[in-house]
């Protein structure tokens, strides 16, 4: 269950979005969803182009990888794709 602090936000977002412009609110979320759906598609294509690199000791690709996935996480946890 969600604390207190975590409801109270939740409910202060759904609020500003309802109340605010209907072109900036679908904008916010076609940029919400076009974000996280992008980064996706970067962390798997980061990770599939480390497997064809020849001799790839580094994995540079890999390390991109992992960063993607850290800004994924980081989106998880905002709590504005669950009010979208």
């Amino acid at each position: 269950m969600s604390d207190p602090a975590t409801i109270h936000t939740e409910a202060n977002l759904r609020q500003i979005l309802a109340n605010m412009d209907p072109d900036r609110a679908q904008t916010i979320r076609e940029c919400y969803y076009e974000a996280v759906e992008a980064l996706r598609c970067l962390a798997e294509s980061l990770e599939l182009a480390d497997l064809e690199v020849p001799k790839n000791d580094e994995h540079v690709l890999i390390y991109e990888h992992v960063i993607a996935c850290e800004a994924i996480g980081a989106m998880d946890l905002s709590l504005l794709g669950k009010v979208l």
